[in-house]
């Protein structure tokens, strides 16, 4: 899984360096500050990381990683306001609200859908026998 996650990582960030490098204004000089964030979000906040997460997917329940990478955004705001004070408006509060919503609804829906088929499984059963 580790080369699945490298693969992954190479060919998307082969396939939009002609559309970056030609649709977007690249501030020369770079700073080394610069430079420095770009490599570090590169090796720990990309191929580390999501090393990582494919690695340890397969240790994991999958509602669990599923929870996880679908709050994945609001975890962003969350410590992007955090520690870096970014400014919190309607919107973000708004789509915030929603996602979270949704993940909730679809957390719910999922546990009353297995109890659904169970109880229509035996009501199908009783059926067919009340049939013959």
């Amino acid at each position: 899984s580790q080369v699945f996650a490298f693969i992954q990582v190479l060919v998307v960030g082969l396939y939009f360096v002609y559309p970056a490098l030609t649709r977007e204004d690249i501030p020369w000089p770079i700073s080394q500050r610069a430079m420095f964030g770009f490599w570090y979000d590169v090796i720990v906040g990309t191929v580390i990381a999501y090393t990582a997460q494919t690695v340890l997917q397969k240790y994991s329940p999958p509602t669990h990683i599923s929870l996880i990478l679908s709050f994945e955004s609001v975890f962003a705001f969350f410590f992007s306001w955090w520690l870096y004070g970014e400014i919190i408006t309607t919107k973000v509060i708004l789509g915030a609200g929603l996602m979270v919503s949704g993940i909730l609804v679809t957390e719910i829906l999922e546990k009353h859908k297995f109890k659904l088929k169970g109880k229509f499984k035996i009501w199908e059963s009783q059926k067919k026998q009340s049939k013959t």
